[in-house]
């Protein structure tokens, strides 16, 4: 039995703002139902409204904004980029990669490059 739903997990901006239609008007329109309409796993859907939506209080179903919920996509990335960057963290780091990196243009990669400045 073959499955219609793609493997792609991330969202697009325009999968958000079919998600955002669909929950709004969909007056009781299940995860699976939107889901299906947007060939995605169901938990691919109820994992976007979890994490972006917006909590309207207790036993209330969340509101969903696409313009939102980008915002809060964009904004984890840029967090996740900035707090895993090696170089960032030690200013040093980054003064003695930038010294060998235009020494070695090209004939090492950036992992090696710091590993080789830590042991030094």
């Amino acid at each position: 039995m073959q499955s219609n739903i793609t493997k792609k997990v991330h969202l697009s901006q325009g999968e958000r703002y079919q998600i955002e239609i669909l929950w709004k008007n969909g007056r009781g329109k299940s995860c699976h139902y939107i889901g299906k309409e947007l060939k995605k796993d169901h938990t691919v859907i109820s994992r976007e409204i979890e994490r972006n939506g917006i909590d309207r209080g207790w036993m209330q179903k969340k509101w969903y904004s696409a313009k939102i919920a980008q915002e809060k996509v964009e904004e984890r990335r840029r967090k996740a980029n900035f707090k895993n960057s090696k170089l960032i963290k030690d200013p040093e780091m980054l003064r003695k990669f930038y010294q060998v990196f235009k020494d070695k243009h090209k004939s090492q990669g950036v992992d090696e490059i710091i590993g080789a400045l830590r042991l030094q």
